[in-house]
C-alpha cells in the first residue's frame, strides 16, 4: 500500500504478519518531487509501480544462480506482460485447517503501460545509486575525473590523476534537473482550428465553400483550388 506522509509516499506492505516498509521509499518521493520536478501523478504512479515490483519479488520470485538484474527485471516484465497471480496460505481456525487466498491479481498489461512501469523501477534505483554518490564527496570528484577521462587522451594512455589533483580541482556532477519551460510562440499553431473551418463554412457562399473545402480537404492551394 502507499501511504502518505507529509509530503511525500512510503511503500508498505503486510508480509507474513508483519508490515514492512520498503527502504528508501519515502525519501525517493520527496527527490522526484524536490529534485526531478515530477507532478504527483507522475510521483504516484511511479510509487505504484515499485509497489507492485517489490510485492512480487517478495513472493517466491527469488533471484535464479548466476542471475543478473537485468534478466531477472525480464522475468518480471514477461509476467507483467501475461498476467499472474499471488497466493498465499493462511491458517483458518474455523475450519481448522490451511486455505489459499489470493492476495495480488495483476491483469495483462499493454506493452506501453510496462514500458512506464519499468521507468518508475529505474528511478527507483537511480535515486539508490545517486544517494550512495552524494554521500561519499570524493567518490563524485572520481566518478566525474573517471568519466571524462575515457573521453580525453589520458585513456589511451590509462593515467589517471591523481587525489590530490581531484581533491582541488575535482568537480562535482550536477545532478539537479533543470525546470522545464515551455517556449511561447505566435506560430504555435500549425492548422486551422477546425470549429473556426466549420464557422467559417456555415457563412460562406457556395463558390467560396467550394474552395474553402478543396483547400482544407485535400491540401490543395489557392491556386490549385481557383484552377
Amino acid at each position: 500500500m502507499i501511504v502518505k506522509i507529509g509530503d511525500g509516499y512510503s511503500v508498505a506492505h503486510n508480509f507474513e504478519s508483519q508490515v514492512i516498509k520498503l527502504s528508501k521509499s519515502y525519501e525517493w518521493s520527496i527527490w522526484l518531487s524536490s529534485i526531478r520536478n515530477c507532478k504527483l501523478g507522475t510521483i504516484y504512479q511511479f510509487m505504484k509501480a515499485i509497489e507492485r515490483f517489490w510485492i512480487w519479488s517478495l513472493y517466491n520470485n527469488k533471484a535464479t544462480d548466476n542471475e543478473s538484474f537485468s534478466f531477472y527485471l525480464a522475468r518480471y516484465r514477461e509476467d507483467l506482460l501475461v498476467g499472474y497471480k499471488i497466493k498465499e496460505k493462511i491458517f483458518d481456525s474455523y475450519l481448522d485447517d490451511e486455505i489459499e487466498l489470493t492476495i495480488w491479481n495483476e491483469k495483462p498489461k499493454a506493452k506501453q503501460t510496462i514500458n512506464k512501469e519499468l521507468a518508475g523501477i529505474k528511478s527507483f534505483l537511480n535515486f539508490i545509486d545517486e544517494s550512495n554518490l552524494i554521500e561519499n564527496k570524493n567518490y563524485i570528484d572520481i566518478f566525474y575525473e573517471n568519466k571524462k577521462s575515457k573521453k580525453g587522451f589520458l585513456s589511451a594512455l590509462d593515467i589517471k590523476k591523481s587525489s590530490s589533483y581531484l581533491e582541488t580541482f575535482g568537480k562535482k556532477i550536477d545532478y539537479l534537473k533543470p525546470y522545464k519551460v515551455t517556449a511561447s510562440s505566435r506560430n504555435s499553431i500549425k492548422a486551422f482550428p477546425n470549429k473556426s473551418f466549420d464557422a467559417l463554412l456555415s457563412i460562406s457562399k457556395p463558390r467560396e465553400k467550394l474552395i474553402y473545402l478543396l483547400m482544407g480537404a485535400c491540401s490543395a492551394r489557392v491556386g490549385q483550388a481557383l484552377n
